[in-house]
């Protein structure tokens, strides 16, 4: 399909992208030639309808023409504020889907989303897909108008009451946080973590992404050779065939970050500490309410008794702790998570790559990733070069 290009955008994009370098090496100086020819870039909002296009022209141009569609636009933030989270993540899923259906040529629709969309579920998590309206404890009551009536009145409220801009952004978080591990990975190799509550024996569903981009690849050569209309769930994930353990990963990030602890921005090498483990919240909420809590508490009225003498020492604590019950709140579901994805789907497409002799292009078989090795030499280093500030 050939739509409108912004050329000098692409330019700048390629320069930066570090994977690019591998297409730089191969085609030299024929890369501005080869990426102008074979991407178009239309820029739009998934938010709204019609992607946010006004353009009638191009508009009818793209439905005449488009075949394949791919949707990996979303906000991957725990604590987004909801307006931003459900615009993108909900909103934007609908308005495409109804733009795709505008499309006359369209083939296949592949679209990409976390499997703990799944919620709080046990057992093994089947690869089907969710009715209509079903929400996350599996009853019938997610609607999506009234969500949205919910953001535009919290919204209209806070503005009305003259509240600032992050009293407003503040809200929206917690709305967020109301409805629903590289963080912890993060935060331990800075030592600012030192303890956790996770189920030990809990599996974490890791997948690399370029099995994820693999098998995409793949959804859309099968989907789009077979022509026929079927709507098909892939758990591309690890959890059923090479499951890896919250403790084996927290063991992992403590082994690495002992032997290469993280330079900050002073050049101080930041030394970690074991960290304490906490098999479930019964004993965590008594061992912060004990060493933490109650401390604070007293930190705090000594504070006002003395003419606020040590508020900025009381800030720091109270910040600290806010930061840690927070990350606390946003992971528990998953560090506890009782679930496996079940891969059948995923398995029948892994032996169609096979059978098309397209294995060792397209391949995301996860029974051959030895996990140590990947969070040693891939995950971790990644983390620190472009992540960790």
């Amino acid at each position: 399909m050939k739509l409108r290009s912004h050329n000098g955008f692409i330019t700048r994009l390629w320069r930066r992208m570090y994977l690019i370098r591998v297409l730089k090496e191969k085609w030299g100086g024929n890369i501005n030639g080869l990426i102008s020819e074979k991407i178009y870039l239309v820029i739009g909002n998934i938010t709204s309808p019609n992607l946010g296009l006004k353009d009638s022209y191009l508009l009818r141009e793209m439905k005449d023409q488009i075949e394949i569609i791919v949707n990996l636009a979303a906000t991957t933030k725990f604590d987004e504020r909801y307006v931003v989270a459900f615009g993108t993540n909900t909103l934007g899923a609908k308005h495409l889907l109804n733009f795709a259906k505008q499309c006359s040529k369209l083939e296949v629709v592949v679209h990409v989303s976390t499997a703990y969309v799944s919620g709080e579920k046990e057992g093994i998590i089947e690869e089907i897909p969710y009715k209509m309206g079903e929400s996350l404890n599996g009853t019938i009551g997610l609607n999506i108008e009234e969500e949205q009536k919910l953001v535009e009145e919290t919204l209209n409220k806070l503005i009305s009451k003259g509240a600032t801009q992050q009293t407003i952004s503040l809200t929206m978080k917690q709305l967020g946080l109301q409805r629903i591990i590289d963080t912890i990975a993060i935060g331990y190799g800075k030592g600012t973590i030192t303890f956790l509550p996770f189920g030990f024996h809990s599996i974490f569903d890791a997948i690399p992404a370029d099995m994820v981009v693999n098998a995409m690849i793949m959804t859309m050569i099968v989907h789009a050779r077979e022509g026929k209309p079927c709507h098909v769930i892939y758990h591309v994930g690890s959890s059923r065939r090479n499951g890896i353990k919250y403790g084996d990963l927290t063991g992992f990030l403590e082994k690495y970050f002992v032997e290469k602890p993280w330079i900050n921005r002073d050049g101080k090498a930041i030394k970690v500490r074991k960290t304490k483990i906490f098999n479930n919240m019964v004993t965590f909420g008594r061992y912060m309410a004990i060493r933490y809590s109650f401390l604070l508490k007293g930190l705090k009225v000594s504070n006002i008794m003395l003419c606020h003498w040590f508020q900025e020492k009381y800030d720091q604590h109270k910040k600290k702790y806010n930061h840690m019950m927070r990350l606390v709140q946003l992971y528990r579901p998953y560090l506890f998570f009782k679930a496996t994805f079940d891969d059948t789907n995923t398995e029948r497409l892994r032996r169609t790559t096979r059978n098309l002799d397209l294995e060792e292009t397209f391949y995301f078989d996860p029974t051959v990733i030895n996990w140590k090795d990947y969070f040693f030499d891939i995950h971790i280093p990644g983390l620190v070069k472009y992540v960790i500030k």
